[in-house]
Order: structure tokens, then sequence, then C-alpha cells
């Protein structure tokens, strides 16, 4: 069964079959590639805590970084045009970007809360990566996310 919603957030779904009625509790996720790094938090680095956000998908993000804090995880891409957007991000302050290390060509980098990044990646290996710049505090949630548009 697939189920689709629009809003991320919790809900439920009424199931009725015969004389049964039963109520499943469901959590929708942001659409998109993007991945959920709730299996990684909480996770601490260079002041910030990185803890599950208020609603699926999100990450709550607190604290002062004394240098440069993230938690990130890789995924492999196809090769195409890629749009990465994260509401809460304010460029290179706090937010997120996603690219191949070492590779300044295929990478998107540093949207705003709201100025998506759109870019043709090639297929590899990335990083997606929330981060908080050195000697920035923060206490909010930032929702990363990245779509393939063709």
């Amino acid at each position: 069964m697939s189920v689709t919603a629009l809003t991320p957030g919790e809900t439920q779904l009424t199931i009725q079959t015969g004389g049964i009625t039963k109520t499943v509790p469901v959590t929708v996720y942001p659409a998109g590639l993007y991945p959920i790094l709730d299996d990684q938090l909480p996770y601490s680095n260079n002041g910030v805590t990185f803890t599950r956000g208020s609603t699926p998908g999100s990450v709550h993000v607190k604290g002062t970084a004394t240098k440069w804090a993230s938690i990130s995880v890789n995924i492999t891409l196809q090769a195409g045009e890629y749009t990465l957007a994260c509401k809460g991000a304010n460029n290179w302050d706090y937010g997120v970007q996603v690219a191949i290390p070492g590779d300044s060509a295929n990478n998107l980098k540093a949207p705003s809360d709201t100025q998506p990044v759109t870019g043709t990646l090639a297929a590899g290996k990335y990083y997606c990566e929330l981060f908080v710049n050195e000697n920035r505090t923060v206490d909010l949630d930032l929702t990363p996310t990245l779509t393939k548009n063709n």
C-alpha cells in the first residue's frame, strides 16, 4: 500500500474491512532524495547538538559552533539536474550542501531559506551535510530536501 500526502508530519490512517476498523499512526516524510538523519541523532560536534526536529525529516540544531560543526551522510546519485532546498537555512551561516569531496564542479551548496540552489550533477557518491559555520549561534530546525528535476 502507498500513501501520498502533501504536508510532512504526524497523522493517522483508518483502515476498515468488514466490521473491523483500525486506526494506524502514520509519519509523512518530506518528498525527495535527501536522507532522513534520524538514525544518527542525537549527535554533537564542535559545540552544536543535532537532534530530531519538530517535523519529520527536520533536524533541530542548537549551540554555538566553536569550529565548523556538521553532520553528514553519503548517498549515490544518478547524473541529472537537481534542486537543493533547506527550510530554515541561512546560506553559509547554517544550512546544507551536497557535494563530491574534492570536486568543485559537482556540488550544490548553501541555499537560503527562500532561495533553493539548482544545478547539474554527475553520477557519483556524494555527501549530504547539515552545517553550522564557526562562531554562529543557532537554535532552530533545518529541513533539507533534494529533488531530481529530470
